[in-house]
């Protein structure tokens, strides 16, 4: 059985992760209507708007990890910041033809899928369920892999895929943000019981 303090810990990592949550929402709640209201846009820009809440997100989680190393969710937030931080360089800097964009836009939103599925997972065991964590983690791996199988199509075609997840994916993380944020001062009153 699973000690009281050990899920107060786990919800504790995770209060304390609920600022990566909330900005990492807003930036891809912003990212869709940016998308959603531009009219004709072409490939770089799409490539440069897809790029902007991924540095976000990967700068954020990257600083979180380090700073939560030791914890396995610190691990699992950093091996994830690492990789945005990389397919970001890569969209910024790199010239890469439209189906190497849009095999990487699958394969950054299954990795983010994956990723947070084990965060829930970890949950789980621990006694703890979150819907919205759970939501945001099925709907990522699900759209994520649905644009790697449709790589073929072209990135007009997969605009409004972008749009639709970047909006509910990102108001995911924000509900799942406020909700954990009371988690850090549950944790000191778990403690002090």
């Amino acid at each position: 059985m699973i000690s009281q303090n050990t899920k107060a810990k786990m919800k504790y990592l995770l209060g304390r992760a609920s600022l990566l949550f909330l900005i990492s929402g807003i930036a891809c709640v912003i990212d869709g209507i940016a998308i959603g209201i531009w009219t004709d846009i072409d490939y770089h820009t799409y490539s440069y708007l897809f790029a902007v809440p991924v540095i976000v997100q990967g700068s954020m989680q990257f600083i979180y990890g380090i700073n939560n190393i030791r914890e396995y969710i610190g691990q699992i937030v950093l091996y994830l910041g690492i990789i945005n931080i990389a397919v970001a360089y890569l969209l910024i800097f790199s010239q890469l033809t439209e189906v190497i964009l849009i095999i990487t836009i699958g394969l950054t939103w299954t990795v983010t899928g994956i990723a947070l599925l084990f965060l829930v997972l970890s949950l789980v065991k621990q006694m703890h369920r979150d819907y919205w964590l759970l939501s945001s983690g099925i709907f990522s791996l699900a759209v994520g892999l649905y644009v790697f199988i449709h790589f073929e199509r072209n990135i007009v075609s997969l605009l409004w895929v972008t749009v639709a997840y970047n909006l509910l994916f990102g108001l995911a993380n924000i509900f799942f943000g406020l909700r954990a944020k009371s988690w850090v001062n549950a944790y000191f009153e778990d403690i002090m019981e």
